[in-house]
C-alpha cells in the first residue's frame, strides 16, 4: 500500500515548505552576490559597449501530431505576420528547420517569400538520415529494451526508454538545440543581442517594450531569461489589457559575445533548453524534474554561471491547436504524453518514407 501524502497542515508539509522558502532565499542572495561581482568586472564593461540592437529568430520545425495540429506552423506564422507590432531595434528572421514533408516545406517558403521575410534553411538530408543509427550507449546493457529490467518499468518509463533508443533519430529530425545554435551563430554578427526562439513565440507591444528596456537596464549581463505565457486562444494576445500569467519555461536572449551554447546532444522532449538554464544556475519549476538513468548526463555548471537576469517583459506562446495541452491542471502531463507520441510517430513516418525512397532507387 502506498504511503499517504501528508496533509497541507501536517508538520511534514510545513517543514518541507519552509525548507523550500529558505532554499529560494539563499539562492537569490547568492545570485545577487555573483551579479554584483560580475558588474564590477572588465568583462561587464565589454558587454555594455555599443548600441543595444536585437535579432530575433523563430525556428520553424515539423508539425508533430498529436502534439500539434496539422498546419499549425503555417497558421501561427500567418498570425504573427498579421498581428505582431514592429519591434523597436530588432531585426527578425525565420529558421526553416529540417522540414521533411516537401509539400509543407514549399508552402512555408512561399508564405515567407510572399511576405518578404528573411529566413535561413537547415535542409533535411535523406542520405544523412540513412546513416543515423539507434542508440544503446546510455543503457546498462545493449539489450536493455528486451530485458526484465525494462519489462519491470511502468508504461511511461518504458516509452521513454524507447525514445532514448531513438535519440539520434530524434536529434536529426527535430534538431531542436542544433537549430538554436545555428540561429545563435548566424545572429552574432548581426546584432548585439540574439534571440534564438521557438517558432510559436508572439510578442505584444507591451511585452517587447519591457523586454528591450530590461536588456538596456542590465546590458552588462550576457543572458536574459524571458518568461513565457500560455493562453487558450491566440486572440487573447490582441487585447493589450490582458495581463498574462507568464510562468512557463523562459526563452533566452544571448549577448553576441556570450560563451554558452545549447547542448545539441540533448533531444527534443528531454528539456533541451532547461539544460542551459541549469548550467546558468537559473531555477524554476522546470529545474527539478528528474532525469532517467539513460538520459544524456547534464552538466551542473558553466563558466557563465549566475550571469543571467529575469526579464521584466514576457513572450506569448501561440496555441498548438489543443486547449487541453495549453492550460489547466493536467496540461503539462498531457503535453508530455502527446510530445512523446508525436516523436515516435514522426520517426516512424520518416523511416517509412526512407524505405519507400530506397525501394524506388533499387528498382531504377
Amino acid at each position: 500500500m502506498s504511503k499517504p501524502k501528508p496533509s497541507k497542515l501536517s508538520p511534514e508539509h510545513i517543514q518541507r515548505k519552509l525548507a523550500q522558502i529558505l532554499w529560494r532565499a539563499s539562492h537569490r542572495m547568492r545570485h545577487r552576490r555573483h551579479l554584483r561581482k560580475h558588474s564590477a568586472s572588465a568583462e561587464a564593461q565589454r558587454y555594455r559597449a555599443g548600441r543595444d540592437t536585437f535579432v530575433l529568430y523563430r525556428i520553424i520545425g515539423n508539425d508533430l501530431p498529436p502534439r500539434h495540429q496539422d498546419g499549425q506552423s503555417r497558421q501561427n506564422i500567418e498570425f504573427i505576420l498579421q498581428n505582431e507590432p514592429p519591434l523597436e531595434d530588432c531585426e527578425t528572421w525565420w529558421v526553416i528547420n529540417r522540414i521533411f514533408d516537401e509539400a509543407n516545406r514549399t508552402q512555408l517558403i512561399e508564405l515567407l517569400d510572399r511576405h518578404k521575410q528573411r529566413y535561413i534553411e537547415i535542409p533535411f538530408d535523406w542520405d544523412a538520415y540513412r546513416g543515423v543509427k539507434m542508440d544503446t550507449s546510455l543503457f546498462p546493457t545493449p539489450d536493455f529494451l528486451t530485458s526484465d529490467a525494462h519489462a519491470a518499468l511502468d508504461a511511461d518509463a518504458q516509452e521513454r526508454a524507447v525514445l532514448a533508443h531513438n535519440r539520434r533519430k530524434n536529434l536529426y529530425i527535430m534538431n531542436n538545440n542544433g537549430a538554436r545554435n545555428t540561429a545563435l551563430d548566424h545572429g552574432r554578427n548581426l546584432a548585439k543581442w540574439v534571440l534564438p526562439w521557438d517558432g510559436n513565440c508572439f510578442l505584444t507591444e507591451d511585452g517587447w517594450r519591457k523586454i528591450r528596456q530590461g536588456v538596456i537596464d542590465s546590458n552588462d549581463v550576457p543572458y536574459h531569461l524571458v518568461p513565457m505565457a500560455r493562453v487558450d486562444s491566440n486572440s487573447e494576445y490582441l487585447n493589450e489589457e490582458t495581463a498574462p500569467n507568464a510562468t512557463e519555461e523562459p526563452q533566452i536572449i544571448f549577448h553576441a559575445k556570450s560563451r554558452e551554447r545549447f547542448n545539441d546532444a540533448i533531444p527534443y522532449g528531454r528539456r533541451p533548453k532547461v539544460d542551459l538554464m541549469r548550467r546558468l544556475q537559473s531555477k524554476g519549476p522546470w529545474s527539478f524534474r528528474k532525469n532517467d538513468p539513460w538520459d544524456v548526463p547534464a552538466a551542473e555548471t558553466c563558466p557563465d554561471a549566475w550571469r543571467f537576469v529575469l526579464s521584466p517583459g514576457w513572450v506569448g506562446r501561440l496555441s498548438s491547436g489543443d486547449v487541453r495541452q495549453e492550460k489547466g491542471r493536467n496540461s503539462a502531463e498531457t503535453r508530455m504524453q502527446r510530445r512523446n507520441q508525436a516523436i515516435l510517430a514522426a520517426i516512424a513516418m520518416v523511416d517509412a518514407e526512407l524505405e519507400a525512397r530506397s525501394t524506388v532507387q533499387s528498382e531504377t
